[in-house]
């Protein structure tokens, strides 16, 4: 199917939406990247890294509960994403922001599950939701294994 200029338009405006995004989430302007995504997630509801980059945003600004129903409708878009370890440790620090600790150290678990991190993040995320839980022992089996 050849594309009409009014897709060619559309596809631009999605791409340049979340390039955009991402581009003012560098320049350390979440707000401005959060409209960018969401304009990106309106114009294709169905385009998954949208959604998880406008959770990852909702989570810069505070809100962990839009960043849970943004980074979850990512993963039902795209349930055999590769990616899927940073989702899954962006539903863990939106619980972890929320005080929800335990569902936190659950997504940390699933996160580490994949086999996939930078840094050790998904351990530092267990570690740190395992220490607000009093489990510390766990807290620092997880930190040890972090740094390997």
């Amino acid at each position: 199917m050849p594309l009409s200029g009014a897709r060619i338009q559309a596809v631009w405006s999605l791409i340049t939406g979340c390039r955009g995004g991402f581009l003012l989430r560098l320049r350390h302007r979440p707000e401005a990247a959060h409209d960018a995504f969401r304009v990106a997630t309106d114009l294709s509801p169905s385009f998954a890294p949208s959604h998880a980059q406008l959770g990852a945003t909702a989570l810069e600004l505070g809100r962990p509960d839009e960043a849970i129903e943004a980074v979850s409708r990512a993963m039902r878009l795209s349930p055999r994403d590769p990616w899927s370890f940073e989702s899954l440790r962006a539903k863990g620090w939106a619980h972890f922001a929320a005080r929800r600790y335990e569902d936190a150290a659950e997504y940390a678990k699933h996160s580490v599950a994949t086999g996939r991190s930078y840094g050790g993040y998904n351990w530092f995320l267990l570690a740190t939701s395992l220490a607000h839980l009093d489990r510390l022992e766990e807290a620092e089996a997880a930190l040890r294994e972090g740094e390997k």
